[in-house]
């Protein structure tokens, strides 16, 4: 299959048919699947290390977490306007806010917080 971009002035039907695809991946157990600057893309389960990073940033969250309030380590977040699906490492935020976004999607800005783990070998150093 080849790749869908979104033409982001378009009538938006673009973006259904991109998130169509997304919703149909039949990606391996454990594979993260997201849509990244309007393109499906599929990456491959994290390592123990980076699960056990996320296990200990969330266990300190845990000490700090306000009634109501979840920590998710699957949980896609929508960004229509730059058409992306992302599935952070870990979201912080109200259970209440769940599936209130576009499309019935949790809308990212409705986290008060968003990890994403990287490793010197895929992080991005932004000057």
């Amino acid at each position: 299959m080849s790749a869908l971009t979104v033409d982001h002035s378009g009538t938006g039907h673009e973006w259904d048919d991109v998130v169509r695809i997304w919703e149909e991946t039949d990606a391996p157990e454990g594979c993260k699947v997201e849509i990244i600057e309007g393109i499906v893309t599929v990456s491959p389960p994290p390592s123990d290390e980076h699960n056990d990073t996320a296990w200990l940033v969330q266990e300190q969250l845990l000490t700090v977490l306000p009634d109501g309030w979840a920590i998710y380590q699957t949980l896609g977040l929508a960004l229509q306007q730059s058409g992306g699906l992302y599935m952070p490492d870990l979201v912080m935020m109200p259970r209440s806010r769940l599936s209130q976004g576009p499309d019935g999607r949790t809308a990212a800005e409705d986290a008060a917080l968003v990890v994403e783990i990287t490793s010197k070998s895929n992080a991005t150093t932004i000057e």
